[in-house]
């Protein structure tokens, strides 16, 4: 049986670890994002965007955190305690979580598994995106490999 969740408890996977844009940098990152700053031309390049979108990405104005997902070729993603696979379908990602360990500092929060989801990629230039939830709020990432 599919677990019911709001979507900011199981995705994006950075509101389970740390909230989108939760410091002064990353607030300026995703205003930017939101404004059309730093665009360029490409908006990510004529790559399909199950391709563009191999490799991880940091939920931060840099790659110097911990609150990144890692999407593979083989369709599988993962970050922090969290594993799962995913498909791109459009501008959409498909998301079921597989393996999910969150500890909130008093002990670990078991999930019902598998947890899907997800959630629309507005890519802005080769290395930065936006995540679109579907509970409004949006995320913007950095490129970190």
């Amino acid at each position: 049986m599919l677990a019911k969740f709001d979507l900011w408890l199981v995705l994006p996977i950075v509101t389970i670890f740390a909230p989108a844009c939760s410091n002064a940098g990353d607030n300026a990152l995703a205003t930017e994002l939101a404004t059309g700053g730093g665009g360029g031309e490409t908006a990510g390049g004529d790559l399909p965007l199950a391709q563009w979108l191999l490799g991880t990405w940091a939920y931060a104005s840099t790659c110097e955190t911990d609150n990144t997902v890692t999407f593979a070729a083989d369709g599988t993603l993962s970050a922090h305690a969290v594993r799962g696979s995913y498909r791109v379908r459009n501008d959409h990602v498909e998301e079921t979580l597989t393996h999910e360990v969150y500890n909130n500092g008093e002990g670990e929060i078991p999930f019902e598994l598998p947890i899907e989801a997800r959630f629309r990629v507005e890519r802005i230039d080769d290395d930065r995106a936006m995540f679109h939830f579907a509970d409004g709020e949006a995320a913007a990432v950095v490129r970190c490999g």
